[in-house]
């Protein structure tokens, strides 16, 4: 992919419409988001804000045939009100901070940097505004450390020439973000100035602000005008990762640096699935998807429920099942299988381990996952078993029709079968900086993150996963799709979605499909994050 010029997505009466241009993985890093060449405010605007993918008609209908008015209703990640809040903030989904950061204040020279910059750019053009999503009770100092000195840095309104306008929203407390995003909402117009978020936290904290954005009501017909950057405090850190900002915040004090960047950085389009779960019995009350989080969460509203139990019997032919259903929200990746496992089993040790919690604290969590890897990786289970009705619907084909993946499974894996995990992949980096996607050339039409399709990929076994991990072999590149269906049909299974493993004790039915466009913001040329 050698700067690909005219990066093209489907128009409204299917006729191709260029979008911009793709930067080459060796050029910056990993492969860039889409950016349009077109300013964000003057593009469609249900792209980003009905729920659907792209402007195509036929994708504002769900994905089970006939059903033509597909619900919207958003599944909140956290409770409105928490009566104790000391758990939620550790969490890795409401701004847990879970990289080893160094507590170094900014010099005076940093400070000089960015004010010096901030001057200069304000004689060219106005500066937007910045709000700063940060949880100041995470991390042991490290929060408050970041809250004071983006309070420090972002001022409500500009007094000197030298001054970015903003303002910090503490996570940490009960309101929040939603007292933050409805001030916003109430001051977002296509003609005010321009706002920019700064999500300081994991992949699950960015979900949970692009979930809080979406239930807001006043901000329907507006989310593309409030893009996201990443200061990168999760584990994995992939989309921060994908779009520039790196895998790891240092210092405290590079936090002045991610400002300077979110004002340089481009408004890019991301595509946002969602994944819907129907167990085929009841799950038990102390089950990880009960829980709030990133994670799939019930479903509550009655009618919405009905709607996607009637999808999955109609797209699976699912004649049993429990009346529950979950739905999650995800950017980056869904796994079945051994990465999925090991995973769980250092979440396990995360949890309830004093080592695994050094273990990450000390900035060594990659040897959690070694350990994790050597216990609990070999002797998974050979998912073709597990598995029952693989179905997509291929970017090639008409929309209304699915393709069984047996034939192309046995294609890319053998005859015989022997697959250990499966993926879906929305963007280039997968378990911590992994570049997996396919090759050019493998596949039908080179992957983009805002192309409003996923590739399906697969791992034959242990090895394999490890030559991945290398560097030495990628995944079997199985399908391009827009949207997957599959039941597994036994227990004992593990799942992950974007970083959040669980398993499943029972059979269940599973639907991928898209959501929405998101607006995100892709670091500058100047990040050294690309080099």
């Amino acid at each position: 992919w050698r700067h690909t010029l005219g990066a093209q997505m489907r128009g409204p009466s299917g006729c191709v419409v260029e979008l911009g241009d793709m930067r080459n993985a060796r050029e910056r890093g990993m492969h860039s988001v889409v950016s349009p060449m077109i300013p964000v405010h003057s593009l469609d605007t249900s792209v980003f804000n009905a729920g659907r993918l792209e402007v195509d008609v036929r994708r504002a209908k769900s994905w089970a045939a006939g059903s033509t008015n597909r619900l919207e209703v958003v599944q909140p990640l956290r409770p409105s009100i928490v009566e104790n809040t000391d758990d939620l903030n550790s969490s890795r989904t409401f701004g847990g901070i879970h990289r080893r950061v160094a507590n170094r204040m900014p010099t005076r020279q940093q400070t000089l940097e960015i004010s010096q910059f901030v001057t200069e750019k304000t004689s060219l053009s106005d500066v937007p505004k910045i709000v700063a999503f940060v949880n100041s009770k995470s991390g042991g100092q490290i929060g408050a450390l970041l809250m004071e000195i983006l309070q420090h840095n972002l001022r409500p309104a500009r007094v000197r020439g030298d001054e970015i306008v903003g303002e910090v929203c503490d996570l940490s407390k009960n309101d929040e973000p939603s007292a933050t995003i409805e001030r916003l909402a109430r001051n977002t117009s296509e003609f005010g100035p321009a706002t920019r978020l700064l999500v300081c936290g994991g992949d699950g904290t960015v979900t949970w602000i692009l979930n809080a954005l979406e239930q807001c009501k006043r901000l329907k017909g507006k989310l593309h005008l409030l893009p996201v950057a990443v200061a990168p405090l999760g584990t994995g850190n992939d989309l921060a990762r994908s779009l520039g900002w790196g895998g790891r915040l240092t210092a405290v004090s590079d936090i002045l640096s991610y400002l300077r960047w979110v004002l340089e950085a481009e408004v890019v389009v991301l595509d946002q699935w969602r994944l819907i779960l129907r167990p085929h019995k009841k799950l038990e009350e102390s089950h990880k998807l009960r829980t709030h989080g990133s994670h799939p969460q019930l479903v509550t509203d009655r009618e919405l429920s009905t709607q996607l139990i009637a999808q999955l019997s109609t797209v699976l032919d699912a004649t049993e099942g429990s009346n529950e259903v979950f739905v999650g929200y995800w950017q980056n990746y869904f796994s079945i299988g051994i990465d999925a496992k090991v995973t769980y089993f250092v979440d396990q040790a995360r949890q309830s381990g004093l080592c695994g919690r050094r273990c990450f604290r000390w900035g060594c969590g990659k040897v959690c996952y070694a350990v994790q890897a050597i216990l609990h990786a070999a002797g998974g289970s050979l998912l073709p078993q597990s598995i029952d009705t693989l179905k997509v619907l291929s970017s090639n084909g008409p929309y209304e029709e699915s393709e069984d993946l047996e034939l192309h499974l046995q294609s890319a894996i053998g005859a015989q079968a022997r697959m250990r995990q499966l993926m879906f992949i929305n963007i280039n980096s997968f378990g911590a900086g992994n570049d997996v996607l396919p090759r050019p050339g493998v596949a039908n039409v080179p992957p983009s993150p805002g192309d409003g399709v996923l590739e399906c990929l697969a791992l034959r076994n242990v090895s394999h996963g490890l030559c991945l991990m290398m560097g030495f072999l990628r995944p079997l590149f199985v399908s391009s799709a827009e949207a997957s269906a599959f039941t597994l049909h036994r227990g004992g299974e593990y799942l992950e979605l974007d970083g959040e493993p669980w398993t499943m004790d029972c059979a269940c039915d599973i639907v991928v499909e898209p959501h929405r466009k998101v607006a995100m913001l892709r670091a500058p040329l100047s990040s050294p994050h690309w080099k």
